[in-house]
């Protein structure tokens, strides 16, 4: 679609409007994999080729308007807009995409206002196309839209098995295919589970007997119902907390509470990360960094947190059971505490002003 070719991989002769022409939105429920599914689109060959530049702009479900102009623009120009209104802002990038063949992936859309500020900028008869990814079908009423489905039962064994550290087998155990449809064949729970099978058991190519039975266990914990897609995810992460060795499940679980007060789509320094962390335990000596970064590193292996442990962040799924741990006492609580740790490790020279 983006290739403006049909299903056949032939041109295609469908007459559509200028601006479903220009838009394709790709929607799916969340850890279904569209952020991932885009970022290959974007480094397709094919790709890479037809578009003589990629634009890439996360917005998220509260979208900083004005961070993603300025990034749009650098993106473009290789250089930052000054402030402007938002109407000049709109000139300005239309300015920029005027005679230029771009792909803009607009990636996790939640309203069709705030994905039109950006995808009106393109300009369509130099052959720029915009791909939109989100959970929310029907969201572009005016764009070809095609659904990101399940993968399949194969597929999603196979992602079970590379994230338990398996190579790929021909006699993959009967229990594999159980796992995965325990978990909805949603690839973030496969991800997360395999990485749970993995710190479960020693070896699990040996042990896949019972190991159905004992995912089904952990998940227990965290309640939710069977048909509820994100309730399922939740169980998933929960039971990978759960499993975490006594010694330093509070610790880590007060690491992974942390990122219920970072804004979505962010990573936090670790000198910030431990004064965060300082702020939810109530205690005022910060951790080391090297003790910070192992229990961090718990996490990573777990799929539960993405990049690296220096610049940790959430797949905004798993940001969400982060939030929905804390109750509003809690947040109001932990908020205080952090205004109250920052306010005591501002420089002694500013303490007196």
């Amino acid at each position: 679609r983006l290739l403006g070719k049909d299903d056949a991989g032939q041109s295609s002769t469908v007459a559509v409007s200028s601006a479903m022409k220009g838009r394709v939105g790709a929607f799916g429920m969340g850890g279904i994999g569209k952020t991932v599914m885009a970022s290959f689109i974007a480094r397709d060959p094919d790709i890479r080729k037809h578009f003589d530049f990629l634009v890439w702009i996360t917005l998220s479900q509260t979208p900083e308007v004005q961070k993603c102009r300025q990034l749009m623009h650098l993106q473009l120009t290789g250089t930052e807009m000054d402030d402007k209104s938002a109407e000049e802002a709109r000139e300005v990038l239309t300015a920029a995409m005027r005679g230029k063949k771009t792909l803009l992936i607009l990636d996790d859309a939640w309203d069709e206002e705030t994905e039109h500020e950006f995808s009106s900028c393109c300009d369509t008869s130099s052959g720029s196309r915009t791909l939109v990814t989100t959970r929310i079908r029907g969201l572009l009423k005016s764009a070809e839209q095609i659904e990101v489905g399940l993968p399949s039962e194969e597929d999603s064994v196979q992602l079970l098995l590379q994230s338990a550290g398996l190579p790929k087998t021909a006699n993959v155990p009967p229990e594999a295919a159980e796992i995965v449809q325990i978990c909805g064949r949603l690839p973030l729970a496969v991800d997360i589970a395999g990485k749970l099978l993995s710190s479960l058991v020693d070896d699990v190519s040996d042990a896949w007997t019972g190991v159905p039975a004992m995912l089904r266990e952990e998940m227990k914990l965290a309640g939710g119902s069977d048909g509820d897609e994100t309730a399922l995810e939740y169980r998933v992460i929960s039971a990978s907390l759960n499993s975490i060795p006594a010694r330093d499940q509070d610790a880590i679980n007060n690491v992974f509470s942390v990122f219920a007060l970072v804004a979505e789509d962010t990573h936090v320094p670790p000198a910030m990360f431990r004064l965060l962390l300082s702020a939810v335990t109530g205690t005022k000596r910060l951790v080391s960094e090297l003790q910070l970064r192992k229990w961090l590193q718990t996490l990573i292996n777990r799929s539960l947190v993405l990049n690296t442990w220096e610049r940790p962040q959430l797949h905004d799924i798993v940001r969400e059971y982060a939030m929905s741990r804390l109750s509003d006492e809690d947040t109001v609580r932990i908020q205080r505490q952090v205004i109250d740790t920052l306010f005591d490790a501002r420089p002694e020279s500013l303490k007196a002003d």
